[in-house]
């Protein structure tokens, strides 16, 4: 997202929420969990079987603990991608009218002054 675009707002929503640091601590909390995993599966190698399945099993939740976590921070992440893309629009739109009624209101007062000015040599 190109923030030259938005307003302070909006970018300091975006940079405060996920900066990009962020990305970087969870390819970090991909690669703690890669490492716990092929350590849990070495040890299993040396543990008895039921000391395995202990083993397995929190592997397997950590995996799917990690999975789930991983999942909701992309789905924040793309439901903030859209809000923000919400916010450039709505931002755009106002400052387009803004400018239109401003406009107007030169060309409304431009009109009273030539009718006022009429009048008075009328008059």
């Amino acid at each position: 997202m190109n923030c030259l675009h938005c307003t302070f707002h909006v970018c300091y929503v975006h940079v405060c929420l996920f900066p990009q640091d962020f990305k970087g601590e969870m390819r970090q909390g991909q690669d703690m969990v890669n490492n716990a995993t092929q350590l849990g599966e070495r040890v299993c190698m040396t543990t008895a079987p039921r000391g395995q399945e202990a083993i397995q099993k929190e592997i397997n939740t950590l995996r799917d603990d990690w999975a789930a976590f991983a999942g909701a921070v992309n789905e924040v992440e793309s439901n903030l991608e859209v809000c923000i893309g919400n916010w450039v629009e709505l931002d755009d739109t106002l400052s387009g009218f803004t400018h239109w009624m401003e406009k107007m209101e030169r060309q409304v007062g431009d009109g009273f002054s030539c009718v006022y000015c009429f009048l008075q040599s009328v008059l």
